[in-house]
């Protein structure tokens, strides 16, 4: 077998404050703040380490309302422009 790209896709990385989101871990949610019924939403658990990364198809250009929480306490919300 050949090796072969399969989805061509954006990667963003978010930051975000350890001090204010506690916990071992977080949870992430991305949606679409143009058109709250679109497609585009992303949910994810990740290790609770300052970083995040979130994937958008190849090409995509909008705005996301971002929610991240940590497992034990703390949630930060943001608006960000891909």
């Amino acid at each position: 077998m050949a090796i072969e790209v399969k989805h061509k896709r954006t990667a963003v990385v978010l930051g975000y404050d350890t001090e204010l989101i506690e916990g071992k871990s977080i949870s992430l949610q991305a949606s679409n703040a143009d058109d709250a019924d679109a497609e585009l939403e992303e949910k994810k658990e990740s290790d609770n380490n300052g970083e995040v990364t979130i994937f958008y198809p190849d090409g995509y250009h909008g705005s996301s309302v971002i929610t991240i929480r940590g497992s034990k306490s703390g949630e930060e919300h943001g608006e960000i422009t891909v």
